[in-house]
């Protein structure tokens, strides 16, 4: 379920875990909502080696690697999003592209590497 408040980013709670080893771990969110900006406006900006920080539910903070981003129409999101039990790799999911009758036709999908868990730098991320 995408958080109604556009600041809030979900995790795919029956996929992969960022501190697992294997599966897709999905997290989602608005890129806007009712004229505000939401926490995934720049997805569709992201360029490969950007870093992403994904928190564990024991705090430990876990760094990914950008290595790609597409933008795919709503009914072609691809169904290998939801793996839980392949390559271990963070997804990111948002709204974008064209608009039409005042929503989002389009998602951009950002695809990231595991990079590490050590300690987050402040001032680095997406």
């Amino acid at each position: 379920m995408i958080p109604d408040d556009p600041a809030q980013v979900t995790l795919y709670q029956d996929g992969g875990n960022p501190c697992g080893t294997q599966g897709t771990v999905l997290l989602a969110g608005h890129v806007a909502s009712k004229g505000v900006h939401g926490a995934l406006w720049p997805l569709a900006g992201i360029r490969p080696n950007a870093e992403a920080w994904v928190t564990c539910d024991d705090g430990t903070p876990t760094r990914w690697r950008a290595v790609s981003a597409d933008i795919t129409d709503k009914a072609d999101l691809p169904q290998d999003l939801f793996d839980v039990t392949g390559e271990h790799s963070l997804v990111i999911v948002t709204c974008g592209g064209d608009v039409t009758d005042g929503h989002y036709v389009q998602n951009v999908i950002a695809h990231f590497v595991w990079a590490g868990s050590d300690q987050m730098v402040v001032g680095t991320g997406m």
